[in-house]
């Protein structure tokens, strides 16, 4: 699916620069239906969940340790309270948001995730 998207936004991308768009991508994300929006919102949603769940993992490691460092477990609380209002922000018209998300902290999931 996610393959069909793509070919179907590089479509639009080449048909919009074709016209002579200046803003071919600002174009696009107005063209998107609605289903490929909400693919994008549960994209990121999905991300920042597992940014949230490693730094689960990251806490119940340091509290398993003889001697836990508080700091980097109030640290790793602070961060996941800021992914979870960061996601309960999102919104599946704001494509900026969205697309920040998967270039910010996609990296980062995928390092994790894959391995």
């Amino acid at each position: 699916m996610h393959q069909a998207l793509a070919r179907q936004s590089a479509s639009k991308t080449l048909a919009l620069r074709a016209t002579g768009l200046a803003d071919a991508r600002c174009a696009v994300d107005v063209m998107l239906t609605t289903t490929e929006r909400l693919a994008r919102y549960e994209t990121a949603q999905e991300i920042i969940g597992m940014m949230i769940a490693l730094r689960s993992e990251w806490i119940g490691q340091e509290r398993s340790k003889t001697e836990p460092d508080a700091q980097k477990i109030e640290a790793w609380l602070a961060e996941q309270d800021r992914l979870a209002a960061e996601e309960d922000g999102l919104s599946m018209d704001d494509a900026e948001a969205l697309d920040r998300v998967v270039r910010e902290y996609g990296p980062i999931v995928r390092a994790a995730f894959s391995g």
